[in-house]
């Protein structure tokens, strides 16, 4: 690298520019072919360029096979050799890259300061000025396109002398239709305009942006005609689409601090909406770089960019992510970037990619929300929809990740999954993973999700967050089981009203006379967390107490809802207005050793529900057992009751 032979000047046109278009990885994969000395500092191979020897001076050699890298200190053209600071164990095979360091642009201002001291050039203008260290001015209308800025760090470039006609002789931007028949010979010819007459001469032009570049003749050079014809050097280029535009352009210096996963994570820019397409080589150290904040005096949404680090390689072990939004508007501006292995997804591409295109799953986002959905009795409005059909969330969690990884091209909420962040800019943003992260075998939801169709295992390993910002958790459905069984025994579960007290037989009062063959019962009160501030069962047994004598009436239900219990089957028995009714969790005969029935012990219900369980059995003689009963009580994950049965030897 010679910043002399890299970066030219060209005093008759003010402009600089690049020898050659810069690369910060060339080639981009390479193998040592042969050795020219010790391994460890040198490496061959026939597909390095042919250039001046010591052209990859000041290079970097990262040796892939060894995960180790070195600086090249000299470079034979002629037998492509390269040697470098030792890299032990390298040898033939080895695959490598090389990355282009770039220069600090105050390089650039020391070779323009020597270029200025030249007694040939004491006549041309001073191209450039320094503020600090990082921050410099291009002044007298002294211009460079982007392209040439792309090899410099470490400094912000401003300009000072393209407005036109402020400065007669300053510079335009002319949109076109085309930017045809042009080459690099055609800078510094004449550019005409067909209908306005105004002439210039070309600086530079992007052909996929249909754009010219030019240094105006005179101050009524103004390419003002938004269809007139334009040609070069006599030569037709393309049709005006708009005005031209003046003013002056200005280069912010962005770089990273902070610590990635490994150097081969990948740094990428969003800037008004679009993907940059990088220049730069990947690793934290290697984002040190100029973007382009003004063009032409107008600036590039309001300064603004995100930068992110989203390393989803593919063969897996992904990282957590993170993304910086950042507002440029001078000098040089520090990104803070920090990324770790995410254990929870390891997964190759291709296998996360099979969750989503229907051989495994087909899971689905949806973003056409609000969409109005109830978990555990609570009922609120969501932003995003994902559908796991069936997909275990640990599996559902990576698709999400993959969805959002560098380089996706999935739609979500009318954006490429590398840009999504959050559902609503007025939520915070997940950086880890946009749409919810995972830890202990639990997926949490970002703001705004909502997940269906997840695998049966997985009914309480997630908690969502509504739109509102309401923390949301599943129910907690428990299992309440009696083992140690014997087919034939009865068994009863019931509740008690307080730790060793009585059977609580008063939850409910009957709504109304019920006749015989009712095949629902009707509460006066609300079913919903009004047993000892829980829901009951969603299906079991209930009980209806007369008034008259204590009978009671046992029957089972298949459902519930509001103040209405579905019976199955008919009452049997009519009952009249205001008996109690209440609920056991288990009433019935065993049919094998175990007996359970599931309820839904609610987060910020009654700590403790104290239970009586009793089981007896009397048949013939010699099966029977003495009644037994244990009192305890119900912790958030459930309770399995050992039942004691011993036999009774007296009853006939």
């Amino acid at each position: 690298m010679n910043i002399v032979t890299d970066i030219l000047v060209d005093a008759v046109n003010k402009r600089i520019y690049q020898a050659a278009a810069y690369v910060s990885r060339e080639p981009t994969s390479g193998t040592n072919a042969a050795d020219a000395g010790t391994n460890a500092t040198t490496l061959v191979d026939a597909a390095l360029i042919s250039a001046v020897d010591d052209f990859y001076i000041g290079y970097t050699v990262h040796n892939v096979t060894r995960s180790l890298s070195g600086l090249v200190t000299d470079y034979d053209q002629a037998s492509k050799t390269i040697t470098c600071a030792s890299i032990t164990g390298q040898t033939t095979g080895d695959t490598y890259y090389l990355t282009n360091p770039g220069y600090a642009t105050v390089d650039l201002y020391t070779a323009l300061m020597n270029w200025c001291d030249d007694q040939a050039n004491m006549d041309d203008p001073v191209p450039m000025t320094a503020q600090t260290p990082n921050a410099f001015t291009l002044i007298n209308g002294w211009f460079i396109d982007d392209e040439t800025v792309k090899w410099f760090k470490d400094g912000a470039i401003t300009t000072v002398g393209w407005t036109h006609p402020t400065n007669i002789t300053g510079i335009r931007l002319l949109q076109l239709d085309a930017a045809a028949n042009l080459t690099s010979a055609d800078i510094g010819k004449a550019v005409l305009g067909g209908t306005t007459g105004d002439t210039g001469k070309l600086l530079a032009y992007n052909e996929t942006r249909k754009v010219l570049w030019v240094r105006c003749d005179a101050a009524d050079d103004l390419f003002d005609n938004a269809t007139e014809a334009i040609t070069v050097d006599a030569v037709a280029c393309g049709n005006m689409t708009t005005a031209s535009t003046t003013g002056e352009n200005l280069y912010v210096n962005v770089y990273t601090l902070g610590t990635l996963t490994s150097v081969y994570d990948t740094v990428y820019v969003i800037q008004n909406d679009s993907k940059l397409t990088a220049w730069w080589s990947h690793g934290i150290t290697a984002f040190d770089v100029l973007i382009k904040v003004k063009e032409l005096g107008a600036t590039i949404d309001s300064g603004n960019v995100i930068v992110f680090c989203r390393y989803y390689p593919t063969a897996g072990d992904a990282a957590l992510y993170d993304h910086f939004p950042i507002t440029l508007t001078a000098g040089r501006q520090a990104v803070p970037l920090a990324t770790a292995l995410d254990l929870n997804n390891t997964s190759a591409q291709s296998v996360v990619a099979d969750y989503l295109n229907g051989t495994t799953y087909t899971m689905t986002f949806g973003f056409a929300g609000p969409y109005t959905r109830t978990l555990g009795a609570v009922t609120k409005d969501y932003d995003v929809e994902i559908d796991c059909n069936n997909a275990r969330v640990s599996e559902m969690y990576e698709a999400c990740k993959y969805v959002c990884r560098e380089g996706s091209t999935t739609q979500l909420d009318a954006d490429n999954g590398e840009e999504y962040i959050y559902a609503d800019p007025t939520y915070a943003p997940v950086k880890a993973s946009p749409l919810g992260t995972f830890a202990g075998g639990k997926f949490f939801g970002a703001r705004g999700v909502w997940i269906k169709n997840y695998h049966s295992d997985d009914a309480q390993a997630f908690q969502l967050i509504s739109s509102d910002g309401t923390t949301v958790n599943p129910p907690n459905a428990v299992t309440c089981s009696v083992v140690a069984l014997v087919s034939g025994d009865k068994v009863a579960m019931f509740m008690l009203d307080a730790a060793g007290g009585n059977i609580e037989k008063d939850t409910f009062t009957l709504n109304g006379q019920h006749l015989s063959s009712s095949t629902t019962v009707t509460v006066n009160e609300a079913i919903i967390d009004g047993w000892s501030g829980q829901n009951p069962p969603a299906a079991g047994y209930l009980r209806v107490v007369s008034s008259v004598d204590g009978s009671e009436v046992l029957k089972e239900y298949t459902s519930w809802t509001g103040s209405i219990f579905t019976l199955s089957g008919t009452l049997g028995v009519q009952c009249e207005t205001g008996w109690k009714v209440y609920i056991p969790i288990l009433d019935k005969a065993a049919t094998s050793s175990t007996l359970a029935n599931v309820l839904v012990k609610k987060t910020g219900g009654s700590d403790h529900v104290y239970i009586r369980t009793v089981v007896r059995m009397y048949a013939t003689p010699g099966t029977s057992i003495v009644p037994w009963s244990q009192d305890t009580s119900i912790p958030y994950a459930g309770v399995t009751v050992n039942a004691t049965r011993t036999a009774d030897g007296i009853a006939l």
